[in-house]
């Protein structure tokens, strides 16, 4: 069973947030003339840097998910799209779609990650502290 991310962790801070793609073309050889590119893999991985702002209480939950739940960080997981999970959906003419009850509708975006190469950083900053750590989106 994959493990989830939990949730009393909050959500990623805009401020330090940023993805790229991780490269997945392969260079075709040419004896002059522009570069020529096919796919290396069928899919690409896309890399994620995030940061999150949290309580001590937090940042426990967080090193006991890192550590003993995802084994170092070593085991897949299961986390909401930090850019499109829980921001509201729009219809083709940009209004917002809203339910029966006048709500507005939330996109849901699960999907599967990994922990990347570096390894969290802890920052304290006065009564709480940075996360800050990379994670690959799974194809």
């Amino acid at each position: 069973m994959t493990a989830v991310w939990p949730s009393v962790l909050p959500k990623p801070l805009r401020d330090d947030y940023s993805h790229s793609f991780v490269e997945s073309r392969l260079v075709k050889n040419t004896d002059g003339g522009p570069p020529g590119y096919r796919r290396r893999f069928s899919s690409t991985l896309i890399s994620f840097n995030i940061s999150i702002d949290a309580t001590v209480d937090q940042l426990a939950a967080f090193e006991y998910f890192f550590e003993v739940t995802l084994k170092v960080g070593t085991l897949p997981f299961i986390m909401e799209h930090p850019v499109y999970g829980g921001v509201p959906a729009y219809d083709a003419d940009g209004d917002p779609i809203l339910t029966d009850d006048d709500e507005l509708t939330l996109l849901s975006a699960d999907e599967i990650f990994l922990f990347g190469q570096s390894m969290p950083q802890v920052v304290p900053f006065a009564d709480r502290y940075k996360i800050s750590f990379n994670v690959l989106k799974m194809p």
